[in-house]
């Protein structure tokens, strides 16, 4: 009786042991295998390398930092830049990021910035422009017009400031050019009136030379002051007046105010020069000057 009880015992351990009819468990009695591994990452040389942007401008004076370069794929080991950075900026070889005060007032070049590694490079063209900073700005005058027959006129007066956080503030100014685009189905420049300021120059004869354009598009003036003693535009300081005329057809029936976008132009057809909005100091170096576009409005007044 006891032996048929034990051999019952050692059948039911077994059971226990290695699993029976109908249970769960890998039959085999083998321990699968761990899944395999990712497989290690495929080097790729670094490609489509950018920055923020592709002109770096900075006022004469001012800081950069954290000018960061991005890549679309691969990893850069070094970064390298030809040529050298303006003196006062530098550029981390590890990282790609620049930063810095320019030392030098007026500064323009192209540096190509190279991002390598084992498998290969990738090339961006950075632009590096710097200078003292003068902008243009225009006041409208609010401009009238009737909506019976289309008629009214508008005028904007434009005035010349240097920013005081330039170096060597106030720079003299020898000269200035500038185009302004106005809306030509709904205006007409028609007059133009040199401002105070600028007929009292050279100890009341005005600037050695000045001229106004007028074409259907837009505006053209170009002056020089003076070669010696020019003024500066440490205060707001206006140049010049312009009155333009609606053409009526395009106001006849109309019953609200009229929104008409003006435009400053950096590289215009109607003139020959390589940049419109520019600045010329006693010393003879240009400078390209900022201005912001704005909006005029004319209202109806019958």
């Amino acid at each position: 009786m006891y032996s048929h009880l034990k051999s019952i015992s050692l059948v039911c351990a077994l059971i226990l042991t290695f699993g029976c009819g109908g249970g769960g468990g890998d039959d085999s009695g083998t321990i699968p295998p761990n899944p395999p591994a990712d497989p290690p990452p495929i080097a790729e040389a670094p490609c489509d390398l950018t920055y923020p942007d592709s002109v770096l401008l900075i006022q004469a004076g001012g800081d950069v930092s954290g000018f960061s370069p991005s890549v679309d794929c691969g990893t850069p080991d070094a970064y390298s830049i030809s040529p050298e950075l303006p003196s006062g900026m530098t550029m981390e070889a590890d990282t790609g990021v620049i930063s810095g005060s320019p030392l030098d007032e007026i500064y323009f070049d192209t540096h190509t910035i190279t991002a390598t590694n084992d498998i290969g490079s990738v090339e961006f063209e950075l632009l590096i422009d710097v200078r003292p900073f003068f902008e243009f700005t225009a006041e409208p005058h609010s401009g009238t017009y009737s909506g019976l027959d289309g008629s009214g006129s508008l005028s904007v007066n434009i005035s010349l400031t240097e920013d005081p956080f330039n170096p060597s503030f106030p720079d003299p100014v020898s000269g200035v050019n500038f185009v302004l685009a106005h809306p030509d189905s709904m205006l007409e420049p028609v007059s133009f009136t040199y401002s105070q300021e600028l007929l009292d120059l050279n100890s009341g004869n005005g600037p050695l030379f000045a001229e106004v354009s007028f074409a259907p598009e837009g505006i053209v003036f170009f002056a020089i002051f003076s070669l010696i003693g020019s003024p500066d535009f440490s205060v707001p300081t206006s140049l010049i007046e312009v009155t333009y005329d609606t053409k009526p057809g395009q106001f006849v029936g109309s019953t609200g105010d009229i929104s008409l976008d003006f435009e400053w132009q950096e590289s215009s057809p109607l003139t020959q020069t390589p940049n419109d909005l520019y600045i010329t100091l006693e010393s003879l170096e240009g400078v390209p000057a900022n201005a912001v576009d704005f909006t005029a409005t004319m209202q109806r007044i019958d």
